[in-house]
């Protein structure tokens, strides 16, 4: 059995949008510990013009998280 991983070089990505995948791996990281709160962030995010400046990884990423803080 092969494991192959999906990594994303942040070496081609703009500072706009390491910025917004930084703001993603917090609001993440804040979920597993504080749901409600990432949850604010994250409604934030979304209607930031960040949200407007993800790739398509990160674009899937967000709607992820989304999807997950909108169960709890």
């Amino acid at each position: 059995m092969a494991l192959v991983g999906c990594v994303t070089s942040t070496d081609s990505l703009s500072e706009e949008e390491k910025l917004s995948q930084d703001a993603l791996v917090e609001i993440d990281s804040l979920m597993w510990h504080q749901p409600d709160s990432a949850l604010a962030v994250m409604m934030e995010f979304a209607a930031s013009p960040k949200a407007d400046s993800l790739n398509v990884y990160n674009g899937h990423y967000c709607q992820v998280l989304i999807a997950e803080l909108s169960h709890l």
